[in-house]
């Protein structure tokens, strides 16, 4: 879905679509304190009442449910065994 272009606050890289994560949803519309993944740089972002982005406070991911949080881990390691593939 496309959106307003907005900057991501650590690489800068303007973002202007999303993507639902859960593919038996049809269609998706973010919401302010929903969380996205800035494609360029892999920060986790979370959209503002303006729709524009922050990176997420260690803070914020302690209140996100267990479930969650566990995704959010899960998609960590991911990230760091395809760095550790890459780089050797």
């Amino acid at each position: 879905m496309k959106m307003t272009p907005s900057a991501c606050p650590k690489c800068g890289a303007i973002l202007d679509t999303v993507t639902v994560a859960d593919p038996a949803a049809d269609e998706v519309t973010p919401e302010p304190n929903d969380i996205t993944i800035c494609i360029y740089c892999s920060v986790y972002l979370v959209f503002n009442k303006d729709m524009s982005f922050h990176i997420l406070t260690r803070r914020e991911r302690n209140r996100l449910p267990l479930e969650v949080r566990k995704s959010l881990d899960l998609l960590e390691e991911i990230r760091r065994q395809r760095r550790s593939v890459y780089e050797n």
